[in-house]
């Protein structure tokens, strides 16, 4: 079963664990809220595809992005918006992240550094995790009626 919203408040470790498991086990979920992703998250898309990425860094900050992209609205019912894309090119003053996010986006990027078939190297995750922070914060950003 989905974990239980968050909303209007904001995200626990706990929740964050719960959502993940759903979204891993539920295929029928994941891919509606994959197309979702990519039907109302274009901006952030095109910033990807922008980033010149290789594929390895690109399939890591997709994959990640659109997991929590999927949390957001599992926890947040009135849904979220298409993002702000200015929050995209600098750190701006967009409502700061819930920690148990931040964590749970760090912890997937390290297990990218460390992966042993293909590991991203230190300049490409950084990289990535400026695109994924910042893609968050937009994600955050984006929540309808907050």
């Amino acid at each position: 079963a989905p974990p239980a919203p968050f909303h209007p408040g904001t995200p626990s470790g706990e929740f964050v664990e719960a959502a993940w498991r759903y979204l891993e086990d539920d295929e029928k979920t994941r891919t509606r809220f994959t197309h979702a992703f990519e039907n109302r998250q274009d901006v952030l898309l095109g910033a990807l595809d922008a980033a010149a990425l290789t594929d390895e860094g690109y399939g890591v900050a997709r994959h990640l992005l659109l997991e929590l992209y999927a949390m957001l609205e599992l926890g947040w019912p009135p849904g979220l918006t298409s993002i702000n894309p200015a929050v995209l090119e600098a750190d701006t003053d967009a409502p700061p992240v819930p920690q148990p996010l931040k964590d749970y986006a760090d912890e997937v990027l390290f297990e990218a550094e460390q992966d042993e078939e293909q590991p991203l190297s230190s300049q490409e995750l950084e990289v990535v995790r400026r695109l994924v922070h910042r893609g968050l914060a937009a994600l955050w950003g984006a929540r309808k009626e907050r």
